[in-house]
């Protein structure tokens, strides 16, 4: 599991590396994210929803890399820690592919 902290109101990011068998997945086909709260306390925070929030498009010149601002979430609530199921989804994959789970601690 992916552990990582979010700070709300600020700009910090998260940055995931996407891999399968120690090679960086191509992400130029994904079409959606989405994080899933495995506890169903929050909403799903989609792509779709929240565009700026997720950058998977040649982050850094890196296959496979992705950044995920979560500072502006009004949901996330300090002292909090939440699991999240990744989803990826593509034109292939429309029910979505789960990537892995990340745990974020909201400091």
């Amino acid at each position: 599991m992916i552990e990582e902290k979010v700070i709300p109101g600020r700009d910090n990011t998260i940055d995931l590396l996407f891999t399968a068998d120690n090679i960086a997945e191509d992400l130029s086909t994904v079409t959606k994210v989405v994080l899933k709260d495995e506890n169903e306390v929050l909403d799903d925070i989609s792509s779709e929803d929240h565009p700026t929030w997720f950058n998977w498009t040649n982050v850094g010149g890196v296959i496979g890399r992705m950044e995920i601002k979560l500072g502006a979430s009004l949901d996330l609530v300090a002292d909090t820690r939440h699991i999240f199921r990744i989803i990826l989804f593509d034109p292939v994959n429309t029910n979505g592919i789960f990537w892995d789970r990340m745990m974020i601690k909201v400091i």
